[in-house]
C-alpha cells in the first residue's frame, strides 16, 4: 500500500472533507482540500501553534461577542475591506497574544486608496453610484426629468381624439428604449408614428407617436451619454486595479491561508482537539485519544468528548511494542486509525482529539507508523 493508500485507509480524505467545509472562501477550501502532513517536526509544530493560537483568539472573541469574517470572499472592494478588518483585528495588542497569526496579518497590505474608490463607485446594489462622477449624477438627473416629460406627453396623447378609435389598451409601454402606444394593427398604415414592434398575435402594433419622437431622441442621447460616462469610470477603475494587482493577489493569498487556518481552528473546536506536543524522540503518548470523525458525529463539542477514548503509550518509559487484540467489532481498527490520524493531524498542523499533555514523536511516526499500519491492513 503506497502513501496515498495509507492516507485513505486512515480516513484522512474524509477528515479533509470536513475541514474544507469549514472554509469560507474558494482559496481557503483549495488549501484545506490539498492539506498534506508536514515533512518535518518544526513545520508541524509551527502549523499546530498557528491553529491553536486562532482557537484561543476565537474563544476570546466569542466571549466578547466579536463577530468577524464574511460568508464568502466578495469582489475586490470586499477583499480590501476584509483585509483591513483582519489586519486590525489580529494586530490588536489588547487581545490574546497570537504571534503566528499576527505575523500573517502583518503581511496584509491592502491598497486602501483603491478600496475607498470602489466603495464610492458602487452602491449597495452593485450599480455605479452618482457619487462616482458629478457628470454621471447630472446625466441621471437629466434622464429623470426627460423620462417624466415623455411620460406626461404620452399620457396626454392617449387621451387625444386621433388615437381614441385605434388605441388597443389604455396603457403605454417601452420598446427599443422608446415610449410607444399599443394600437390596433389596422392603424399601422395611418401614419400616426413609427412602428417598433407587434404583439405575438399580430393584432397589436407598438407605435411611437410622431409628436413624441423628439422627446424620445433626447432621452436616447442622454442614455448613451450615461453609458459612455459609466464606461469611462470603469476603465479608470480597471487601470487602478491593474496598478495594484500584485498587492491584491498577495492579500487574496494571505486571506486564503488565514481562512484555511480558521477552518482548522473551527474544526478543532468542533471535535474538542488540543495542541499536543510534537517531540523529536520516538514516542506516542496519547491520553484520552478519540477518532476525530466519531467526535464530529456527536452533536456538540461537549458530546464529542463523550466518545469512547483510549490512552496509548509507546516508547519512552513505555514499551516500544503494543499488541492490540480483542473480538470482532471490539474497536481495534478504530484505535489504530485514531493513532494514525493523530500522527497525520499533528504533522498537518491540526489539533489532535486528545487530552492536553499528550505527546507524539514526529520522526518516529513519520517513519514507522505507515509501515505498521500497512502490516495491520494486510493482516
Amino acid at each position: 500500500m503506497n502513501e496515498t493508500g495509507s492516507l485513505k485507509a486512515l480516513d484522512w480524505p474524509a477528515l479533509l472533507e470536513r475541514l474544507t467545509a469549514e472554509a469560507q472562501s474558494s482559496g481557503g477550501r483549495t488549501l484545506c482540500a490539498g492539506l498534506l502532513p508536514a515533512a518535518d517536526r518544526p513545520e508541524a509544530v509551527r502549523r499546530m501553534a498557528t491553529v491553536a493560537e486562532l482557537v484561543t483568539w476565537l474563544v476570546a472573541a466569542a466571549e466578547k461577542q466579536i463577530v468577524l469574517g464574511a460568508d464568502e470572499v466578495r469582489p475586490l472592494g470586499e477583499i480590501i475591506a476584509i483585509a483591513e478588518g483582519v489586519r486590525r483585528a489580529f494586530l490588536d495588542s489588547t487581545r490574546s497574544p497570537i504571534p503566528e497569526i499576527a505575523a500573517l496579518a502583518a503581511g496584509l497590505d491592502p491598497p486602501r486608496g483603491l478600496g475607498r474608490t470602489i466603495a464610492l463607485t458602487f452602491d449597495a446594489s452593485g450599480e455605479i453610484s452618482d457619487a462616482a462622477s458629478p457628470e454621471l449624477a447630472r446625466l441621471r438627473e437629466e434622464r429623470k426629468a426627460l423620462t417624466e416629460n415623455a411620460r406626461v406627453a404620452i399620457e396626454r396623447l392617449m387621451r387625444a381624439e386621433e388615437y381614441a378609435s385605434v388605441l388597443q389598451d389604455q396603457f403605454f409601454t417601452v420598446r427599443a428604449e422608446r415610449f410607444v402606444l399599443p394600437l390596433k394593427a389596422s392603424a399601422k398604415s395611418l401614419g400616426l408614428g413609427i412602428v417598433h414592434d407587434t404583439s405575438r398575435t399580430g393584432e397589436t402594433v407598438f407605435v411611437e407617436p410622431t409628436a413624441l419622437v423628439s422627446a424620445n431622441n433626447r432621452l436616447k442621447v442622454v442614455e448613451l451619454d450615461i453609458r459612455r460616462e459609466s464606461r469611462r469610470i470603469l476603465e479608470a477603475l480597471t487601470a487602478d486595479v491593474a496598478a495594484v494587482a500584485p498587492a491584491l493577489r498577495a492579500c487574496a493569498t494571505t486571506l486564503a491561508v488565514l481562512d484555511a487556518t480558521g477552518a482548522a481552528a473551527r474544526l478543532g473546536m468542533a471535535y474538542g482537539g488540543s495542541a499536543i506536543s510534537i517531540v523529536e524522540e520516538a514516542v506516542v503518548d496519547l491520553r484520552q485519544a478519540r477518532h476525530p470523525l466519531l467526535a464530529l458525529a456527536a452533536a456538540t463539542p461537549k458530546a464529542a468528548r463523550g466518545v469512547v477514548a483510549n490512552d496509548v503509550a509507546l516508547g519512552g518509559a513505555a514499551p516500544a511494542i503494543l499488541v492490540v487484540s480483542g473480538p470482532n467489532a471490539g474497536g481495534k481498527t478504530v484505535l489504530m486509525k485514531t493513532v494514525g490520524l493523530a500522527a497525520l493531524m499533528a504533522r498537518g498542523g491540526l489539533l489532535v482529539p486528545a487530552a492536553p499533555g499528550s505527546r507524539i514523536g514526529c520522526s518516529a511516526i513519520c517513519r514507522r507508523f505507515p509501515a505498521i499500519w500497512r502490516m495491520w491492513v494486510r493482516s
